[in-house]
């Protein structure tokens, strides 16, 4: 083949050459640049990287929501009255009335004196037999005595003052009732004090032994 068909052949098959080739590396780019391989994850020149997402901030807690009005507990500080407190009445309980107890007996009190004096007197018989304030029935033929305060079982002496005659008895009962009246004797005692035919003696009332007699009066 002729020179001059061999170089138009090539000057044909240059700008085909160049097409598949692609253009010329830039001139910006070295040739060790453009002879290094690129990493898989970068991209080729020309193409831009997506700028990474900021990290989404944390969602704040929920706040507490608040209990209603009703499920809210109330303040246990009792509030001030305005009504003065009101003093409880007598013979009141819990607001309810209830009457008040009966005023009671004013109580005796006991007194000591070293002998007592007045007028004695006896069982007539109608008593023989019944029952005594002790529980016991009584007995005429017995050293029983009454006295209204003395405690049952007192020994005392008895003294008749007109003709000077003792005796000792044991109170065992309660009397006599009769105004002025000191002692109720049995009539063995009657006898012993030479009373019987008139009824009715001074006596003075010692305790056996010597000893204070101990006597309940009423205030």
């Amino acid at each position: 083949m002729p020179a001059a068909a061999i170089a138009a052949t090539l000057i044909l098959a240059l700008p085909a050459a160049e097409a598949v080739a692609g253009p010329p590396p830039s001139h910006l780019e070295s040739a060790g640049q453009a002879a290094l391989p690129r990493p898989k994850d970068h991209p080729g020149p020309g193409v831009q990287l997506a700028e990474a997402a900021p990290p989404r901030a944390a969602k704040p807690a929920a706040k507490p929501v608040p209990a209603p009005a009703a499920a809210r507990p109330r303040a246990t500080t009792p509030r001030p009255s305005a009504r003065p407190a009101q003093a409880q009445r007598p013979g009141t309980h819990g607001g309810a009335h209830r009457p008040a107890p009966p005023a009671e007996a004013p109580s005796p009190y006991t007194v000591s004196r070293p002998h007592l004096t007045g007028v004695a007197s006896y069982y007539a018989r109608h008593f023989n037999g019944r029952r005594m304030a002790n529980g016991q029935a009584f007995d005429p033929h017995s050293d029983t005595i009454a006295h209204r305060t003395l405690p049952f079982g007192t020994r005392v002496r008895i003294t008749n003052l007109a003709n000077g005659r003792s005796v000792y008895g044991t109170v065992r009962d309660r009397g006599p009732y009769a105004r002025g009246r000191l002692l109720d004797v049995s009539p063995r005692i009657a006898g012993d004090l030479g009373m019987l035919h008139s009824g009715l003696a001074t006596v003075s009332v010692w305790r056996a032994g010597g000893e204070a007699l101990e006597i309940a009066e009423a205030q």
